[in-house]
């Protein structure tokens, strides 16, 4: 029988089931959910953000982690962000070094199966997180990347595209140059241009 097929576990009956396990599951309130395997294009640019990231904080206080490293969120959910950049000694879940509560900055690379989970309710259970100050996702289909801040009103958006541009992430003091984030990525053709009723050539 599959982990994913064993509905209302508890927290602590998942963690024991998934530290043997042999794929990756999430869990929220009883309930697990197996993993997909990602594309190329996805590691690449998990990759991509994890070189750049360790690159400019190996010298400081905070540390970047990649998919393996699982994160426990007070609203429920544990899963593993595609990257996660913890300030300071880790603190976990269960006294266990695999599960981690205090993540910083999460970084999530969309993708055309997951783009509505990570921005609506994925986003809403990382906002659970009292140590999360930035949330970064990062498009498949051009180079743009949303960075969102927490701020005591609420949570604001940045932006920036094409391979020119680059976002700051002033949370853990380091930067992305979207170029070194898409590198050797292949992003899909454009969809096609949207027509308006109203636009249309009369008869």
């Amino acid at each position: 029988m599959s982990l994913a097929s064993q509905p209302n576990l508890s927290p602590q009956e998942y963690l024991a089931l998934e530290r043997t396990a042999t794929r990756k599951h999430e869990y929220y309130r009883g309930g697990v959910f197996a993993m997909a395997g990602a594309s190329p294009n996805h590691n690449r640019t998990v990759r991509n953000v994890l070189t750049q990231l360790d690159g400019q904080l190996r010298d400081g206080s905070c540390e970047v982690f990649p998919s393996d490293l699982r994160l426990y969120c007070p609203a429920g959910l544990m899963t593993y962000p595609d990257v996660q950049v913890i300030c300071g000694p880790a603190q976990y879940y269960d006294g266990a070094s695999d599960t981690v509560t205090n993540p910083r900055l999460i970084v999530e690379v969309l993708s055309k199966s997951t783009e509505r989970y990570d921005r609506g309710q994925k986003f809403e259970f990382y906002r659970s997180i009292p140590t999360l100050e930035e949330y970064v996702l990062i498009s498949y289909r051009e180079p743009r990347i949303e960075r969102f801040i927490r701020q005591e009103q609420g949570w604001l958006m940045l932006e920036a595209s094409g391979l020119d541009a680059a976002m700051e992430l002033s949370a853990i003091g380091a930067t992305l140059e979207l170029n070194e984030v898409f590198r050797g990525v292949d992003f899909p053709p454009p969809p096609p241009a949207i027509v308006r009723i109203d636009d249309e050539a009369p008869e």
